[in-house]
């Protein structure tokens, strides 16, 4: 994934819970959640270099990673103690493979102009096809919150 996760939902948690006159530290937070900024460059980047797919995961990892996995027939591992999260909403709220490997390095180096790349999980047989299991340090996780359903 490129980029970090959680502004924009601790934008909305503060918002819910603080009402709408916050701090003009936490301007950043909402900002994400109003004016969420598409990762233009990092899409461009990873068609020019070969990869041929790619997810908007605005309405939440869990959802989309699970949509993705029932859609592809694949099983998925993401690995919660890699997810990036963003430092504001960490500070705000406190802190809660379908590349080819000899790609990453490129992939990487490539998309440091655009907020650079972590790699959060895996296509792996461990797990039931069209499903994703979710661990941290190396335990499975049940998530809560499975992410925003539009339809």
């Amino acid at each position: 994934m490129t980029g970090t996760l959680g502004a924009a939902s601790a934008g909305l948690a503060l918002l819910t819970e603080r009402g709408p006159h916050l701090e003009a530290a936490l301007d950043p937070l909402v900002a994400a959640l109003h004016r969420p900024v598409p990762r233009l460059a990092a899409g461009a980047i990873l068609a020019r270099l070969g990869v041929r797919c790619a997810i908007d995961i605005s309405d939440g990892l869990a959802s989309e990673t699970r949509h993705l996995a029932r859609a592809s027939g694949v099983g998925v591992e993401i690995d919660v103690d890699r997810l990036p999260l963003a430092p504001a909403a960490v500070q705000a709220l406190g802190s809660q493979r379908a590349i080819d490997p000899g790609l990453l390095d490129a992939l990487a180096a490539a998309l440091g102009i655009d907020g650079g790349m972590t790699v959060v999980g895996t296509v792996t047989g461990r797990v039931k096809a069209g499903t994703a299991r979710f661990v941290q340090a190396g335990r499975k996780i049940d998530l809560r919150e499975t992410g925003y359903v539009a339809f």
